[in-house]
């Protein structure tokens, strides 16, 4: 077989991009709170790729916060 012929091999025209996401996404995903989500989002800017390294339920430190 060629490597022409196979199907996911030859459509690799098409990539996906995927955005930042928004500072409920970023909560849900991290299981943060409102105000630890904005703080999470403004420290990663939403990129996924921060956000998986991110230790669940960790939030941001922020000096002087309880």
């Amino acid at each position: 077989m060629v490597l022409d012929e196979v199907p996911w091999l030859a459509e690799q025209d098409e990539i996906l991009t995927l955005g930042p996401l928004n500072v409920a996404e970023v909560g849900r995903a991290l299981g943060l709170g409102p105000a630890d989500a904005i703080d999470a989002h403004l420290v990663s800017g939403g990129l996924p790729g921060i956000l998986r390294t991110w230790p669940h339920g960790m939030p941001v430190f922020v000096p002087g916060r309880r």
